[in-house]
């Protein structure tokens, strides 16, 4: 129960201010409409035309964190357990960066 109280916190602390990694970051998630308590779970971006989204709650994972970027072919990617919400972000942009770095490194050889 610690760990979820610690995320539940990191979660609450990050929609507040909503950077990460250069990016500035929005509440994405899905509240119930009958729900007591509105903690944030999900995050979303936009670098470009990359969307990357973020959460914890992802029904087959939780707590662990997960992130989507359909753009760069990411469905589901497990980012891992005992992150903040921040770290998430963080983690999520640079495998975004490093995909993104070996894609254009594969089209500059291209002649």
């Amino acid at each position: 129960m610690e760990q979820k109280t610690q995320l539940q916190e990191s979660c609450l602390a990050f929609a507040k201010h909503l950077l990460a990694a250069g990016l500035v970051w929005k509440d994405s998630t899905s509240y119930g409409r009958n729900a007591q308590e509105k903690i944030p779970t999900g995050f979303s971006t936009k670098a470009g035309e990359c969307r990357i989204s973020i959460t914890c709650g992802h029904a087959y994972y939780k707590p662990a964190w997960v992130f989507h970027c359909y753009e760069l072919g990411f469905d589901t990617k497990y980012l891992g357990e005992g992150l903040s919400a921040q770290e998430a972000a963080e983690k999520a942009v640079g495998i975004c960066r490093d995909k993104v770095k070996k894609l254009h490194d594969a089209f500059s050889n291209c002649s």
